[in-house]
């Protein structure tokens, strides 16, 4: 996954719920590698936009967290 790319939790949500669906249906040891894989850079994301400041008040109020 390229690092510089913008990613949401919208994002995240469908990526994540693709790849569990395809596992449950095909669950082979390359899916179960995809999908450890990508709950691990889903980590890092949530870790990393744990850590944000928001500076803007309306952000910050908007922010479901």
């Amino acid at each position: 996954m390229d690092q510089n790319t913008p990613l949401s939790m919208d994002w995240w949500m469908h990526e994540l719920y693709r790849c569990i669906k395809s596992f449950i249906h095909n669950p082979t040891e390359d899916m179960q590698n995809r999908l450890t894989s990508l709950l691990g850079e889903y980590r890092s994301f949530h870790d990393a936009r744990a850590n944000q400041i928001i500076h803007d008040e309306h952000e910050h109020v908007m922010d479901y967290r």
